[in-house]
């Protein structure tokens, strides 16, 4: 997934940008609940990374990657497992 569309998918479901990409990786927080988890700043996130940084955060993870597919089956397909 795209990391600027993971990003702005993030801030439309109540995160912000805590600290921009310096070191490897950009701070999100949930103003929500407080957590907070790096985003790192490849231009791609990979599918199964999207997820578990929705994890974290306690979001939920978007519904569909650019192509139409779910990204939670994506992210288990190309992993391997369903957990």
């Amino acid at each position: 997934m795209n990391r600027d569309a993971f990003i702005k998918y993030l801030t439309d479901n109540g995160c912000v940008v805590v600290r921009n990409a310096n070191q490897g990786y950009s701070v999100v927080r949930n103003v929500m609940n407080g957590k907070i988890s790096g985003v790192p700043k490849e231009e791609e996130v990979y599918n199964i990374t999207a997820c578990r940084i929705c994890k974290t955060l306690e979001v939920d993870p978007p519904k569909e990657s650019e192509d139409g597919q779910g990204i939670v089956d994506l992210a288990h397909k190309n992993h391997g497992s369903k957990e």
